[in-house]
């Protein structure tokens, strides 16, 4: 093979990295990932009407993360909840109302504000725990116990599908609905927990045996 080819080659290989190096540290666009918490709490909520508050509404707090591993900047200009019972073809199609916080002072969430696009700085991690309420004005939430779909939709750029998809179950139980029907009475706004995909109860007793075939060695 002669010098020249192999030079000529060896060129044409180096101005490639080169291009591809400037490609992913400049132009690449935004790579956003989400990360969802393992809990979805739910509540009962009241709902404005011209007659006052009326009870039977429906909210949601999701914990969620976005990470922007590229070297540009990128938007969450929309999340949407989607639950979905197994047992029925209904869907409950939530777009995202506020972001919420921890009472400083008291261990309850309360707004943060009113949710709007999310800018995704490049290499950076954006956290919210995000709001979604279902106003039952055409057909109120129907809580049964059972096990339920749950889909959280984003978009990261404005167009009708979303961009990122996230899938999980949840398991209503009898526990939940008596709960729910409790509060109902007592216009209480208690929170209660769902659990996602394989996440463990924050507190749960177990044996020692039981504790080894969950975690494995530890």
């Amino acid at each position: 093979m002669a010098p020249e080819f192999i030079a000529l080659l060896i060129s044409g290989i180096s101005l490639l990295i080169s291009l591809l190096v400037t490609y992913l540290s400049y132009f690449r666009p935004a790579n956003i990932e989400m990360y969802v918490g393992g809990r979805l709490l739910f509540y009962p909520a009241p709902y404005a009407t011209v007659d006052g508050n009326v009870w039977g509404g429906f909210g949601f707090y999701l914990p969620i993360t976005f990470h922007n591993n590229s070297t540009r900047g990128g938007t969450i200009f929309e999340v949407r909840l989607l639950v979905q019972p197994i047992f029925n073809s209904i869907t409950y199609d939530m777009s995202w109302e506020e972001f919420a916080g921890m009472h400083p002072d008291e261990r309850r969430f309360v707004s943060k504000s009113v949710v709007q696009p999310i800018v995704v700085r490049k290499q950076e991690s954006v956290s919210e725990l995000v709001q979604f309420i279902w106003t039952p004005y055409a057909r109120p939430f129907e809580i049964e116990e059972g096990d339920y779909d749950i889909q959280v939709l984003v978009w990261t750029r404005r167009t009708q599908k979303p961009q990122i998809v996230f899938s999980s179950r949840t398991k209503i139980t009898k526990e939940h609905t008596d709960t729910y029907k409790k509060c109902l009475e007592q216009e209480l706004p208690l929170t209660m927990e769902l659990l996602l995909g394989n996440t463990h109860s924050t507190c749960d007793l177990t044996t020692q045996s039981e504790t080894k075939k969950r975690y494995g060695s530890i």
